[in-house]
């Protein structure tokens, strides 16, 4: 039992070490300058659980502290899940649901180049 325990906390430890390492590398690594993240899911057909999909979605950008917005791209969606869609985008300012050519306008009138 005190092997199987010591082995437990040497793997415990391990796992300690790999995270502050970790972050330790991320922090001295980040650029100086504010990063705008973008997450852009594709969507065509019958999307099932349309729902369940934003939710998650939402929950992957919650901790970035509003820095980063969802683009549903529009690639051939059903009215039903288009018309389920834009009333999640009505509700939540993160959320935007575009065509290909309104992401590239969008982005590029976000970030011109120089």
């Amino acid at each position: 039992m005190s092997l199987l325990l010591w082995c437990f906390g040497g793997f415990l430890m391990i796992l300690g070490i790999v995270q502050l390492t970790e972050f330790i590398l991320l922090f001295w690594n980040r650029p100086t300058w504010e990063l705008a993240r973008y997450l852009t899911v594709p969507l065509s057909g019958h999307v099932e659980n349309m729902e369940q999909l934003i939710r998650y979605l939402r929950i992957l950008t919650q901790w970035e502290d509003g820095r980063s917005e969802i683009f549903l791209l529009d690639i051939g969606m059903d009215d039903e899940s288009r018309e389920v869609c834009s009333l999640y985008c009505e509700q939540n300012e993160e959320l935007h649901l575009v065509s290909a050519q309104q992401l590239a306008e969008y982005l590029l009138k976000k970030h011109p180049s120089k």
